[in-house]
């Protein structure tokens, strides 16, 4: 059997990004290694907030994004149906990054920050810039123009 929108009406209820037991009033989930909320039921594991978008919308999308970036904000308000590129540029900067603005590096070899973006599977070089606000206000606005409500520059 699998999970259905019916099913979890009729066996938990919704408040505050989480979903409870109607039979005993406990919240459902722990905290997994991936930092997702996740869950058993019917011998099957899920991550919570698909389980809350089922819930609200009966239906599961392929991908479901946290506005926010917190995997732990489950509120309905947070979580929206995106693409693969939309989920992408959504992601929240590389710890590997050293400056703090996501497309933005610093070339050793140049002793200039390069800009560079992604967009439905090509990257595209915005420049090199001896300034780095220069940098970041030529990466931010490609984000802008080309991500739109996606446009994470952060």
């Amino acid at each position: 059997m699998e999970v259905s929108k019916e099913y979890l009406l009729d066996n938990f209820y919704y408040a505050d990004g989480f979903l409870y037991k109607k039979s005993n009033d406990k919240r459902i989930g722990h905290k997994h290694d991936s930092g997702y909320l996740r869950c058993k039921i019917l011998n099957k594991f899920y991550k919570v907030h698909r389980l809350i978008f089922m819930y609200h919308y009966g239906y599961l999308p392929k991908v479901i994004d946290h506005i926010d970036c917190n995997k732990l904000n489950n509120r309905i308000e947070n979580l929206r149906e995106v693409n693969d590129f939309e989920s992408n540029w959504n992601k929240p900067i590389s710890s590997k990054n050293k400056t703090g603005v996501k497309g933005v590096f610093f070339d050793k070899s140049s002793n200039k920050y390069k800009a560079k973006c992604y967009f439905k599977n090509k990257q595209y070089s915005l420049g090199s810039f001896a300034n780095f606000e220069d940098a970041v206000i030529k990466v931010n606005n490609f984000r802008k123009e080309h991500h739109g409500e996606f446009a994470r520059c952060s």
